[in-house]
């Protein structure tokens, strides 16, 4: 009987902090890059594909055309311009709807910018309201970044009250007061990033399951490649939230795919609708040194607290593993938390939860890979990191084994 209860308390202890982790569930937001419709001229009013207006002074504005900061993902960014001294008015743009858990919280991200194309018709100034359905998140004003700065982030946690809604962004008309010189007013969006929380003292990731890119070509479907970028033409596209080193690769590529990509299938994306990956060839480098990384800033750690970090990770698919990189490595502050010289690829996607220890409120989290003989790819889905919970229950644990023991 001691024998058992010292088992029984042994494995309730265990069990504590060995509970399952719930994931991330993120909502899928239809064209959330506003990458469609593709190649509109600059600053031209047209729909834009899963959003609706209730005016016609909105569209997407392409590669290059933005006058300012850089573009938070891929190629086109979204403007909502507003014109006149009505103060109150507004105009807005709505995705199409989308559910809800009404019991569970939810974060929502995003990327906002103004148009800098300061005139005595114009001003570089925005107000600006983000709602979900009946949840009002707040009104927020901001300016233009500025060439060569990024756009302006921000995350917002609620707890949805209906189980339909839309996302809407509403850019609210200025009065002569305002500042700036004219009536126009332009706003500018991208990277919307929609998903269920899965603790309620998560630490934010920016675009943690890589959804904020949007489909992959008309349906979804397609490569989804974000860059092509040979160390003499780099084209500079870009992933929100996430930043890419090539590696010195002439070759390498990343970009966020579905189940009908050839970099992912015949495995599945673990979770939402995309999850990244990246591909490089040269068969020089093969194990080298040279290693392509994919690299965050995780901010409002606490020093010397100790965190979870999970994700899922994969290989290229391939016969006999020809497509495994070598040398899969994960870095927070430096330091490696895990490695593999060869990462075989596997059906389902590998899962795996590290720890780590805090040294500062911010800290660089680094995957990478180096190249295998055929070219190769790293592939990663649903990224989360959370504090290590505190082991409330194991003292009353050891008591009532004490108590057992004495009986």
């Amino acid at each position: 009987m001691k024998t058992l209860s010292i088992l029984v308390a042994a494995v309730l202890v265990l069990a504590l902090f060995a509970l399952p982790a719930h994931a991330l569930q993120s909502v899928y937001v239809p064209n959330a890059s506003f990458e469609w419709p593709a190649n509109n001229p600059a600053w031209t009013y047209s729909a834009i594909t899963g959003w609706d207006s209730n005016s016609y002074t909105v569209g997407v504005c392409g590669s290059g055309q933005a006058d300012n900061g850089n573009r938070p993902d891929k190629t086109q960014v979204a403007f909502i311009d507003t014109f006149g001294t009505v103060t109150g008015g507004y105009v807005q743009i709505r995705s199409a709807s989308l559910a809800f858990d009404t019991n569970q919280e939810y974060c929502l991200q995003l990327w906002l910018n103004a148009r800098e194309n300061l005139s005595a018709y114009s001003t570089n100034f925005c107000i600006y309201a983000i709602y979900v359905g009946q949840n009002f998140l707040g009104t927020y004003t901001n300016s233009a970044v500025g060439i060569g700065n990024p756009y302006y982030f921000r995350s917002f946690v609620f707890k949805p009250l209906f189980p339909a809604a839309r996302v809407v962004i509403r850019n609210i008309r200025l009065d002569d007061s305002a500042p700036g010189t004219g009536t126009l007013s332009c706003l500018l969006v991208d990277a919307v990033c929609l998903y269920q929380r899965s603790r309620p003292n998560e630490i934010l990731v920016r675009n943690p399951s890589f959804e904020a890119s949007g489909e992959q070509g008309p349906g979804g479907g397609g490569m989804g490649l974000i860059n092509v970028s040979p160390a003499w033409a780099p084209i500079n596209d870009v992933m929100a939230g996430w930043t890419y080193y090539d590696g010195g690769y002439n070759s390498a590529t990343f970009g966020t795919g579905t189940n009908s990509n050839p970099y992912i299938a015949p495995a599945s994306v673990p979770e939402g609708q995309s999850a990244f990956f990246d591909n490089k060839s040269e068969q020089w480098y093969v194990n080298s040194g040279r290693q392509t990384m994919l690299k965050q800033t995780i901010e409002g750690l606490t020093p010397s607290e100790v965190y979870n970090l999970s994700y899922n990770y994969n290989a290229r698919p391939g016969m006999n593993n020809i497509y495994s990189p070598s040398n899969f490595s994960v870095k927070i502050g430096g330091v490696e938390v895990q490695r593999q010289d060869f990462l075989p690829w596997s059906m389902p996607f590998y899962f795996t939860t590290v720890t780590f220890a805090a040294d500062w409120t911010s800290m660089d989290l680094v995957f990478g890979t180096s190249n295998s003989v055929d070219g190769s790819s790293m592939l990663l889905d649903d990224v989360e990191v959370w504090p290590v919970p505190e082991p409330v229950l194991l003292l009353p644990l050891l008591l009532l084994c004490s108590l057992k023991l004495k009986s």
